[in-house]
């Protein structure tokens, strides 16, 4: 029987886009199956029920669509359109 605990784990979309494993809280598997998925009542982020193949555990991520700038130095800051709008 599968162990179902409520867990909110908060992710960015470039994590999950760009390769960065989900990790299990329970047992730190690096795999898991999406179950369901759904958006958020604002349309902003998406909420998906996982489960874990290894020990069957099921968690909830919350993820969120964050818009980054590399700069060339390599610094990373968020987008900041008032910045934009200025150096035109």
């Amino acid at each position: 029987m599968p162990r179902i605990f409520p867990l909110t784990a908060t992710l960015s979309m470039r994590e999950t886009l760009g390769g960065c494993d989900v990790f299990c809280p329970f047992c730190r598997h690096s795999d898991s199956r999406v179950i369901d998925s759904r958006t958020s009542d604002d349309g902003l982020s998406i909420r998906r029920r996982r489960q874990c193949p290894e020990c069957s555990g099921r968690f909830s991520t919350l993820e969120t669509a964050s818009l980054s700038v590399i700069k060339r130095s390599g610094v990373v800051e968020a987008f900041s359109r008032e910045k934009v709008v200025a150096g035109v």
